[in-house]
């Protein structure tokens, strides 16, 4: 697959088949992850991979998924993820924190979509209640959380009108409205 192609699969999945993730795909993509790009190659991040059930669900309740989809977007119980991966960042938050976490974020949902798995970078959740559940060190602290799991929908790149707001058709499925090149480039 083209990195064009992927760009386009790389989409939000917010509702997840209750299908098993084999442990050798979680594996290559922390493996992606851990060779990405990061500021002064400091490798300040960690990562917590949460996949038992029971603290999956755990996990799920601290989270909050896609508000502009008003109750469509946040996953019942049998569509939830089957595995998180939470991005740990320095407590101090140095400079490149969070543009690291964004790198790291990108490079887990675009190795997951490679393989046919969904994701959803999460940044609304509760903060202290996940770094008590996952018993982060207090020089670290959860700042992004992917969900994965095996689509049970389907999500397509729009191109976009007026209104940027991502949307569901009547089969369940997302629709994410993008700006086109010309609009985002100023070219000199």
């Amino acid at each position: 697959m083209n990195m064009h192609a992927l760009m386009r699969k790389d989409r939000s999945i917010r509702k997840f088949q209750q299908k098993a993730i084999p442990d050798d795909d979680l594996n290559e993509i922390l493996e992606n992850v851990r060779l990405a790009h990061c500021g002064n190659n400091k490798q300040r991040l960690r990562y917590v991979l949460v996949t038992s059930r029971d603290m999956c669900d755990q996990v799920a309740a601290q989270l909050h998924y896609a508000a502009l989809l008003k109750g469509a977007g946040q996953p019942k119980k049998d569509e939830e993820p089957m595995a998180y991966i939470v991005i740990l960042v320095p407590a101090e938050n140095a400079a490149t924190a969070d543009i690291d976490a964004g790198i790291a974020a990108e490079v887990i949902t675009a190795s997951a979509a490679e393989k046919g798995i969904g994701a959803c970078i999460l940044m609304n959740f509760r903060r202290d209640a996940m770094n008590a559940l996952l018993g982060v060190d207090p020089s670290l602290s959860a700042r992004l959380v992917v969900s994965l799991g095996y689509p049970l929908l389907e999500s397509t790149v729009e191109e976009a009108g007026e209104d940027l707001a991502y949307w569901v058709d009547a089969q369940g499925n997302y629709h994410v409205p993008k700006l086109s090149v010309d609009t985002l480039v100023t070219r000199k």
